[in-house]
């Protein structure tokens, strides 16, 4: 068995009826990429669950890498980022319940943690066929 690439993405929210990051996740679930087995990580709605979910993928299947999508609505191009800061803020409902809903995903973890994908490589490829683009 090839070894496992997670691909993540979360549930609709901000009463969307999908999610792009879910719908790509779940569509290439059980597909070879470079190599890698994907397994379709959970898709929770909030960072909190989402962070506990992975966490239960990546002790399950050991993966080589675990890629997470998401959906920033009204952004017209795909979005690379380089840094994924450890940071839940969730301040909508958990604000009104008095949780500001600011927390580490990841508690005793880094501040941030830097991207180790071959975003070069990924940003020629989808430059060479014509999907617009940022890197953040």
């Amino acid at each position: 068995m090839p070894p496992i690439l997670i691909l993540t993405g979360f549930e609709p929210f901000r009463g969307e009826r999908i999610n792009p990051s879910w719908e790509i996740a779940r569509s290439l679930d059980g597909e070879v990429i470079a190599g890698m087995q994907d397994k379709v990580g959970a898709r929770p709605g909030r960072m909190r669950e989402s962070g506990a979910a992975n966490h239960r993928a990546i002790v399950r299947y050991r993966p080589r890498a675990v890629i997470g999508l998401g959906e920033a609505g009204g952004r017209p191009a795909v979005s690379l980022e380089r840094i994924a800061i450890n940071l839940a803020d969730e301040r909508g409902a958990l604000a009104r319940s008095g949780d500001p809903g600011i927390a580490a995903v990841v508690r005793g973890g880094p501040d941030a943690y830097f991207s180790r994908l071959p975003l070069s490589r990924i940003i020629r490829e989808l430059d060479r066929k014509d999907i617009p683009r940022a890197c953040r």
